[in-house]
């Protein structure tokens, strides 16, 4: 997922969730399929394979729970632009993921972006 946002590949990005993928919005309180959150970033993939922007996106997980199929994982993202003027903005957030393997391969079910996090509450997460 990281080097899929990195280089702006759209397609890459959008295959690491699975089709009836749900996104949980603890900001807006709301839920709706990852197919309309996707319609939203879009733009911002287009941006950074066209250089507009530069972007990193990283995950540290505090807890994992699996077993061979299934998995839920407990955590942060950091995603960070940095534009044309070399102004960088930073968005961290508290977030759990649901997980399913589908074919060998490491499926998105439910990205539930929970609340802000600060700098500090990341850098805490080994």
């Amino acid at each position: 997922m990281e080097n899929a946002v990195m280089a702006g590949d759209f397609n890459a990005y959008q295959a690491a969730y699975h089709d009836d993928a749900i996104l949980v919005s603890g900001f807006s309180n709301t839920s709706y399929p990852i197919a309309t959150a996707m319609k939203r970033w879009k733009q911002g993939f287009d941006d950074t394979k066209a250089g507009k922007v530069k972007v990193s996106l990283q995950f540290k997980l505090s807890k994992r729970f699996h077993d061979e199929t299934t998995a839920h994982e407990t955590g942060m993202f950091r995603y960070a632009t940095i534009d044309a003027d070399g102004k960088e903005d930073v968005f961290i957030a508290h977030m759990n993921a649901l997980l399913v393997k589908k074919s060998g391969k490491w499926l998105m079910m439910m990205e539930f972006q929970k609340s802000k996090a600060t700098q500090a509450e990341w850098d805490a997460v080994k």
